[in-house]
């Protein structure tokens, strides 16, 4: 049976989004694009409050000049793949194959 519940750290994710999206170098991060949007409700004793709604729009990686606390080198945890030709000697740089992108909300 499938667990209920999956958490996974910041870096841990975008380590797994910079595999997905093939990307083989830079320091990356995770972001969110959030809204902000007003009301009001009513609390179980009866009371009326006003309350901030903060929606979560989308979720994606980004890059940074420098590494932080919450990114990953993504030479790192994704290094380009090793390609030994006939000549034991010769080693050369492979680019993994295209992975089908995440869709994008416009």
């Amino acid at each position: 049976m499938a667990e209920a519940k999956i958490t996974f750290a910041y870096k841990d994710l975008a380590a797994l989004l910079v595999k997905h999206a093939g990307i083989h170098e830079g320091h990356w991060g995770v972001y969110y694009e959030l809204g902000i949007a007003g009301g009001h409700t009513r609390l179980p004793n009866g009371d009326e409050v006003p309350v901030a709604i903060v929606p979560i729009g989308q979720v994606g990686i980004h890059r940074f000049d420098k590494p932080g606390g919450l990114t990953v080198d993504a030479a790192e945890v994704n290094p380009r793949r090793k390609r030994v030709t006939g000549d034991a000697r010769e080693v050369r740089d492979e680019k993994a194959p295209t992975k089908k992108k995440l869709s994008k909300r416009t």
